[in-house]
């Protein structure tokens, strides 16, 4: 059954969680790699919907009535607080001023690992999000599949590699800085012997990155893709995507 759930979150994080609203005007079915090294825009609509469901992948159960806060990165005051309903889901209308702005979502529900949610780029458009959450024992089930020892006082990633289309990317390596233990995944199990990311699901663990601001980038055929940077706290997950 975890191993089945496990499936289902590599699966399902790639197709779920970063859609193609969220990607680069003009670039959507594009080519896979058309909007490496593009400029993303500077104005964007005056109001765009932030909305999504949060799941135990395991348990299949549904934090009902947990608090999504979101926060501007760099403020330690949450631009808005939203719950979530009966059906796992969450909604709200945010102004924008007419510009993009780097956020992130966080939720704690009683019982499970804090998480956090970054987007692959700025905000600027509606985004829609998928957000897996896990108990305090889900998270050594993962650690045996991936033969890692969780490090409470550390951060662990949860990311996919990404094209233009939001589909995953196989091939792609990825480094953290400051560095941590990572572990790819094949057949939508993390592999302790993987190099690379997989076509399937483009996924790719970091356990025991260090607390603070870290830097996530990938590398696939020669090519660099956007690095991406969060902050991060002790102890929590953060789940976010890498595309070019």
């Amino acid at each position: 059954m975890r191993h089945i759930a496990l499936a289902i979150l590599a699966a399902s994080a790639t197709s779920c969680t970063y859609p193609e609203k969220e990607l680069v005007p003009g670039n959507i079915d594009g080519p896979p790699f058309g909007c490496l090294n593009q400029p993303l825009p500077t104005q964007v609509k005056p109001q765009v919907k932030i909305s999504g469901n949060v799941v135990d992948p395991f348990a299949g159960s549904i934090p009902v009535g947990a608090t999504i806060q979101a926060f501007l990165v760099g403020n330690p005051a949450p631009v808005f607080s939203t719950t979530i309903d009966a059906m796992g889901k969450f909604s709200y209308d945010q102004g924008t001023g007419g510009f993009p702005h780097e956020f992130y979502l966080k939720i704690a529900p009683n019982g499970y690992v804090t998480t956090y949610y970054y987007p692959s780029i700025p905000l600027v458009d509606d985004l829609t999000a998928t957000i897996f959450v896990f108990t305090p024992q889900d998270l050594p089930i993962i650690g045996g599949l991936a033969q890692l020892n969780f490090d409470t006082t550390k951060t662990v990633f949860s990311l996919n590699v990404i094209d233009c289309n939001g589909k995953p990317v196989g091939g792609a390596t990825v480094s953290s800085s400051p560095a941590g233990e990572i572990r790819y995944f094949t057949n939508s199990a993390p592999n302790p012997t993987a190099i690379a990311t997989d076509t399937m699901t483009g996924l790719v663990l970091i356990a025991n990155v260090p607390f603070g601001n870290t830097t996530i980038s990938a590398m696939v055929n020669g090519m660099n893709l956007r690095s991406h940077s969060m902050d991060t706290q002790p102890g929590v997950v953060v789940q976010s995507a890498i595309q070019p």
